[in-house]
C-alpha cells in the first residue's frame, strides 16, 4: 500500500481527506475518502487525544499536514516541528483557550516551562498543543510508512 511513499506523499494524501468550510471558518474531514477509513481516521482521533472533536485540533492537524508535506525526512519533520509558531493576536490565543475547558492543561504546562507574563504563558500553551498535534501526525504518517 506505501510502497514508495514518502512523509511528504502520505501528508499531501492525508490532506485530500479535508476541506475548509468558508462560510464557517473550519476544516472538516471528508469521510468520502477511501483513505479516511484506511487511517486518517485513526490519526484525527488520536491527535485529539481526550479532547472531543474540535475545530483547533482539525486545523492544527492539517497545519502539520501541510508542513509535513514538505518533509522527505524525519529531520526535515522535526526541524520544521521547532518553527511551529503560536497565533500572534491575543484575542485568537484567548478563544482558543476559551474553546475547551481542557486546554487549561496546556497554561498549567506554560506556568512549569517558565511563562512569565499572560501573552507568552498563551502563546507557550498555543505552541505546545500544536506541537503534540505535529508529532500526532507525524507518528502517524511513520507507522503507515512501516506498514
Amino acid at each position: 500500500m506505501t510502497k514508495n511513499k514518502t512523509i511528504s506523499s502520505l501528508a499531501q494524501d492525508a490532506l485530500k481527506c479535508f476541506e475548509y468550510q468558508e462560510e464557517r471558518k473550519i476544516w472538516v474531514s471528508k469521510h468520502d475518502n477511501p483513505l479516511w477509513e484506511e487511517w486518517v481516521k485513526d490519526m484525527v482521533f488520536n491527535a485529539h487525544d481526550d479532547m472531543g472533536p474540535d475545530d483547533y485540533k482539525y486545523k492544527f492537524i492539517v497545519d502539520a499536514l501541510e508542513t509535513l508535506s514538505e518533509c522527505e525526512t524525519e529531520e526535515q519533520a522535526d526541524e520544521r516541528r521547532c518553527e511551529i509558531e503560536a497565533d500572534i493576536y491575543t484575542a485568537d490565543l484567548t478563544a482558543w483557550l476559551a474553546s475547551n475547558i481542557n486546554r487549561v492543561y496546556y497554561l498549567e504546562e506554560a506556568i512549569k516551562n517558565g511563562a512569565t507574563d499572560g501573552f507568552s504563558l498563551l502563546a507557550m500553551a498555543q505552541v505546545q498543543e500544536k506541537e503534540e498535534v505535529f508529532y500526532s501526525v507525524l507518528q502517524a504518517i511513520l507507522k503507515q510508512l512501516e506498514a
